[in-house]
């Protein structure tokens, strides 16, 4: 792995914090390795807080990022969506930071490491006008969050 970080542009991971320094793969060292590499760090609840050391799945992250509030039969309890619709933001959100980082990289230089939680990917995506949309005809209603520039 220490051989591929030195010549990778871009490293992800999605493990819970602390594996990726229990196998002595952390950040420092591995910017050491390769001082041009981008570091993308996937968890389920972010690295600090009270959820951080929890394993986050997609179905968990639907719950608690407000998806399943607007999926189901009319009258009914939530369901998940039919799409794994938390990871695919997590991913998509890291992949928007990964460009970013190497487009900044390209301008002036390295910088910091990239986060996303997968609980955070799905509370973003849930807020954003349409997503209700994805859900089933019986319960489309928009999310109670509003977006801002």
């Amino acid at each position: 792995m220490r051989d591929l970080a030195k010549k990778a542009d871009v490293l992800l991971e999605n493990f819970r914090p602390g594996t990726m320094d229990r196998l002595g793969l952390s950040w420092d060292v591995l910017r050491e390795l390769n001082p041009r590499l981008i570091f993308c760090s996937i968890s389920g609840f972010g690295s600090t807080g009270p959820y951080a050391e929890r394993p986050g799945y997609d179905l968990i992250a639907q719950g608690m990022g407000g998806f399943m509030s607007f999926t189901g039969e009319e009258g009914g309890g939530p369901l998940k969506v039919g799409i794994p619709i938390a990871d695919i933001n997590a991913g998509m959100f890291a992949a928007m930071g990964i460009m970013g980082a190497l487009y900044e990289r390209e301008r002036v230089g390295p910088g910091p490491a990239a986060r996303d939680e997968l609980a955070r990917g799905a509370g973003r995506a849930a807020r954003v006008p349409g997503a209700a949309l994805l859900s089933r005809p019986a319960r489309r209603r928009a999310p109670k969050a509003t977006c801002t520039r």
